[in-house]
């Protein structure tokens, strides 16, 4: 099985509520920072807030958070949750 699959198999979910016009910019924060986490284009909408996904492996948790509170000077990033949205998780 490809590194690429094993890592997605492992790899912690986190939602960011963002607005869909800021995703390119997002995308390109997260990509400086390379192997902390990929972004999907995969959205949900829960009570009227729209997610996108971010698939962060192992051992990278910390380091995301660090660099999407950065990015809240610049993107209208809202809620965080480790986890889809509706579930019943704890906000990271």
């Amino acid at each position: 099985m490809p590194l690429a699959a094993r890592t997605a198999e492992r790899a912690l979910e986190l939602y960011v509520e963002l607005p869909e016009d800021e995703i390119h910019l997002l995308d390109a924060i997260i990509s400086g920072y390379d192997g902390i986490a990929q972004l999907r284009r995969d959205w949900r909408l829960h009570r009227g807030r729209q997610y996108c996904l971010l698939l962060v492996p192992p051992g990278f948790l910390a380091q995301t958070r660090q660099v999407l509170e950065g990015a809240r000077g610049h993107l209208a990033i809202g809620e965080i949750r480790l986890g889809p949205p509706g579930e019943q998780r704890e906000l990271v």
